[in-house]
């Protein structure tokens, strides 16, 4: 009488014995000299290098350049910080949204972003979206707009001007009521349209 154990033991030398020669048939392969290989070379593109090489137009041709809007000299002049120049954001931007931001110089953490969009549907539907994203918001006066509104706590203003919905968000190192700052912010984007 055969016993089982010595079947599966033989069964599983004979597959070990044909994993090795698999293996060793692997090993032993070697490259023919005739074949010349070339060097691949991969290109990463992150998206930082994606934004700043970006241009508004191509993106959002029918659009303002949001970074028209603004300047460094008129954000300190309200704000009260040296920014860098503006820089297209092509990753958020696309044919019916433009979006430009704007960082403090040094080691603040202040950034300014304006974020331009066709007007296509009625201010009161554009505050009901804006309240299911940041929550209650309040009307303001913006000369130049004809109607605004803020939110979360002022870092946000929304405003209608020229056929256009445009959003100017600041973010400061200190998270205080950033209204009258923001609102200033949108008062020169509004008049640079």
């Amino acid at each position: 009488m055969r016993s089982r154990t010595s079947t599966s033991h033989a069964l599983l030398a004979a597959s070990v014995v044909l994993a090795s020669l698999s293996l060793t048939a692997c090993e032993s392969a070697v490259a023919d000299p005739a074949v010349q290989t070339t060097e691949t070379q991969y290109v990463v593109e992150d998206a930082a290098s994606e934004q700043a090489n970006a241009d508004p137009s191509a993106i959002s041709p029918d659009l303002p350049d949001p970074c028209a809007l603004l300047d460094p000299a008129s954000i300190e002049s309200v704000v009260g910080l040296a920014f860098k120049d503006g820089q297209f954001n092509a990753i958020l931007s696309s044919t019916d949204l433009a979006v430009c931001e704007w960082y403090a110089s040094g080691d603040s953490y202040s950034t300014v972003q304006v974020q331009v969009e066709p007007m296509t549907g009625t201010f009161d539907e554009a505050k009901a979206t804006a309240e299911a994203d940041y929550g209650a918001t309040t009307d303001v006066t913006v000369p130049g707009a004809d109607e605004a509104f803020t939110a979360q706590d002022g870092t946000v203003v929304e405003l209608a001007a020229a056929g256009y919905l445009v959003t100017v968000l600041h973010y400061a190192d200190e998270w205080t009521d950033l209204t009258d700052v923001t609102t200033g912010l949108a008062e020169l984007a509004a008049a640079n349209l």
